[in-house]
């Protein structure tokens, strides 16, 4: 019944930005819903975050301009690219946002040999109605890394970031042992050292967060996979009921999707339904999904 009302939502829509049409497709997994395909201009997507009236903006990671693209699912209507004047795409990998600003979280750092982990925090307002901003710049460092070495073991790497009151929170791609861990700095401009509060066994490489607190509960979504060798295994981890900034102290419902997607953002989208992104260099791999919460049953 959730499948079959989550399709005639779908095929009612009528959207989306240039080149793109209204799709519905199921992938090999059916808690995944196909939506639309991304532009050629989306084509290494790595982060989303939600604007107003029905708007999102989302990023392309490492080796891009240094652009966050505007765009709508719901009309007809334009990609629109905003550059950021002060900012230079080393390596971006996530968008977190509160209610006034996003977050660009330029901290990819896949050979653990970055000494320039930073963040970009622009107004919302200003994307949708500027098409060039400016950004107010936080740096910061981990204490626990010691060896800047190029590595492909680093487990400082991190594509996952939420905005919770005046802080933000990062979830990192441990290359090494498979696991996530919890660090804290202010989203204020300044200069920080990350708190280290946790770690959680993610069983893969984290890409993406969201959070959210429906005044009753308090949500927090991971996405990513498990293994490149033969094509991309993704999974979500849900933590339906968290508290405080001790996220991994609570339960978690995982699923492990049937699809070969490389899964690169997470977005809450309604009561049972996420959305997630996938990147890739070929227009068929490069989607945005509607997915089941992992406590919904299908």
């Amino acid at each position: 019944m959730v499948i079959k009302l989550m399709l005639q939502y779908v095929i009612g829509c009528s959207f989306l930005f240039s080149g793109l049409s209204c799709l519905v497709d199921h992938d090999e997994d059916d808690r995944l819903m196909k939506i639309t395909s991304l532009p050629a201009e989306l084509n290494e997507c790595s982060g989303m975050a939600t604007l107003k009236d029905g708007y999102y903006v989302a990023l392309n990671d490492s080796n891009n301009p240094a652009e966050l693209y505007v765009f709508n699912l719901e009309k007809e209507s334009r990609l629109k690219a905003v550059s950021v004047a002060n900012a230079k795409n080393v390596d971006w990998e996530e968008l977190a946002e509160d209610d006034t600003y996003v977050y660009i979280g330029d901290f990819g750092n896949n050979n653990g040999n970055r000494r320039n982990l930073r963040i970009y925090k622009v107004a919302k307002q200003d994307l949708m109605s500027a098409d060039e901003v400016s950004a107010e710049i936080i740096n910061f460092n981990y204490p626990q890394q010691l060896n800047f070495d190029h590595s492909n073991s680093t487990n400082f790497d991190c594509e996952a970031m939420v905005c919770i009151g005046d802080s933000l929170y990062l979830m990192t791609k441990n290359h090494g042992n498979l696991k996530t861990n919890l660090y804290c700095l202010s989203n204020k401009p300044g200069k920080y050292a990350a708190k280290l509060l946790g770690e959680y066994d993610a069983k893969g490489l984290v890409t993406g967060a969201d959070y959210r607190n429906t005044g009753g509960r308090k949500e927090l979504v991971l996405v990513g996979y498990t293994s490149k060798a033969f094509g991309y295994h993704p999974f979500v981890i849900y933590f339906n009921d968290v508290t405080g900034s001790d996220f991994f102290d609570s339960a978690a419902s995982r699923i492990q999707l049937n699809g070969r997607l490389q899964i690169e953002s997470v977005l809450f989208d309604d009561r049972l339904n996420l959305l997630i992104s996938s990147e890739g260099k070929k227009k068929k791999d490069r989607n945005i999904y509607r997915c089941l919460l992992p406590n919904v049953p299908f």
